[in-house]
């Protein structure tokens, strides 16, 4: 016999109170306080939030509680507190959707709420944008924060309905002012980057708190952005790197990889490296592409760690695979000169061609360098100009100072000594020996 869905009916004002009559009933295997407790656990409603102490309620809740199969099914899709087993997951979701169906249709807006995530996801029906929108939407006007919260999301990325900020903030506001912390997290986001409400870091940064007070490492990684760089707040560096290592600490990637630039940096704490490996490590093996870089720079200079050109390769091409210019430049720079690799020019041109394009300065200058002296392609010094100016313009000395002697030695351009010394004075501004020097010949 299938039971209805949990509310709330321990409204005690005293948590504690209700904590206590909700482990009572448990203890004798009350189906709805297993379930009840499985989701305080999992929002973090009065006490921590526990992954794994949740998925144990939903567990001996879920062979008699459907609303307990729901939540199991997608700790085991997620892999919350379990390890992800997707094919279980769908399978329980899927044992769930009847009840949830029916629920919903009642007018139970917790089963509103889920049936809209079955059409947002795809779980055991069409994936239909529009019809979780609906959903959602019954359950929202029942004033359930979390159905404002994905309402908003619906409204903010514009799936289901058309895109509306102002509509988003509406709805994250009417969550966000019943405590949902990922709503306060939204909200104080649309302040700070002025979407659908007049930009205003200080309101940002109140909400920020009210979410980061719930554990949201997100609100707890933005708080420190605002620390560090003054946004809203006095700039406070040591009281950055407060909110970074607590949201490091909870698994923020940003928040790694920014706490090991302020180790490695002496940014707000003492410079330490050994920390700063630590910190960029957990970052770079999560994926995230500037930490991959570092730890990449790390090994390749030696600093905070033995110098290993292998390793440093390793991370240099896993940034480089997502996108990141700088990587894929150094990638191209080990192929060009053959470290660790077998030396291939013709690869580095196609590597730096890339980046180049991109717009990474350092790979357009190599570029430049490559086609003048024609290393790896037929000599073009027309080509190199090209190259050499796109650089330039983005402020890269060396190849201020290769376009200066092109224009000096009229290779690749007519000959023009104004321009020459143009580009020689703005590479020499930034203490490039070579542009003093001909600078020198110019005027002597």
């Amino acid at each position: 016999m299938l039971i209805g869905l949990s509310t709330n009916v321990f409204s005690q004002d005293d948590v504690f109170s209700r904590l206590e009559s909700l482990f009572a009933l448990a203890d004798n295997g009350d189906a709805n306080a297993l379930t009840e407790l499985g989701k305080i656990y999992y929002e973090g409603n009065g006490v921590p939030k526990d992954e794994k102490k949740a998925f144990e309620y939903f567990s001996k809740a879920a062979p008699i509680s459907k609303e307990a199969t729901y939540y199991l099914g997608g700790y085991y899709y997620f892999g919350k507190g379990v390890e992800t087993d997707t094919t279980k997951g769908l399978s329980l979701l899927n044992e769930a959707l009847p009840w949830v169906k029916v629920e919903a249709e009642n007018g139970n807006a917790e089963a509103q709420n889920i049936y809209g995530k079955y059409f947002y996801n795809g779980w055991g029906v069409p994936q239909d944008y529009t019809r979780a929108a609906l959903w959602y939407n019954k359950a929202a006007k029942q004033g359930l924060a979390k159905a404002q919260y994905n309402l908003g999301r619906c409204y903010f990325m514009g799936k289901g309905v058309a895109q509306n900020y102002y509509d988003a903030v509406e709805w994250y506001y009417n969550a966000a002012e019943q405590g949902h912390a990922k709503a306060q997290f939204c909200l104080a986001a649309c302040y700070g980057n002025g979407d659908g409400v007049e930009q205003n870091n200080t309101e940002a940064i109140k909400w920020f708190y009210k979410s980061a007070e719930q554990g949201n490492e997100d609100a707890q990684y933005n708080i420190g952005v605002f620390y560090e760089f003054g946004y809203g707040v006095k700039q406070n560096k040591p009281e950055a790197v407060k909110w970074y290592l607590k949201s490091a600490e909870g698994g923020q990637v940003k928040a790694q990889y920014r706490l090991s630039v302020c180790y490695y940096n002496g940014i707000g704490t003492e410079k330490n490296l050994t920390e700063a490996m630590k910190w960029g490590r957990m970052a770079a093996e999560r994926g995230d592409a500037n930490a991959q870089l570092t730890i990449g720079s790390c090994y390749d200079n030696g600093v905070g760690v033995e110098q290993n050109k292998a390793e440093a390769l390793k991370w240099f091409r896993k940034a480089a695979e997502q996108g990141e210019l700088t990587a894929q430049y150094y990638v191209g720079s080990y192929y060009y000169n053959g470290i660790v690799v077998k030396q291939n020019k013709a690869e580095a041109m196609k590597i730096f061609r890339r980046a180049a394009e991109l717009g990474n300065k350092e790979s357009q200058a190599l570029l430049g360098e490559m086609y003048f002296h024609g290393t790896g392609v037929a000599q073009n010094k027309s080509e190199a100009v090209k190259w050499f100016r796109k650089a330039a313009e983005q402020g890269l000395a060396r190849a201020q100072f290769n376009l200066g002697a092109c224009y000096y030695n009229g290779d690749g351009v007519e000959e023009d000594e104004e321009e020459a010394e143009k580009w020689f004075r703005m590479a020499a501004e930034q203490g490039y020996a070579n542009a003093q020097k001909y600078l020198q010949e110019l005027y002597y």
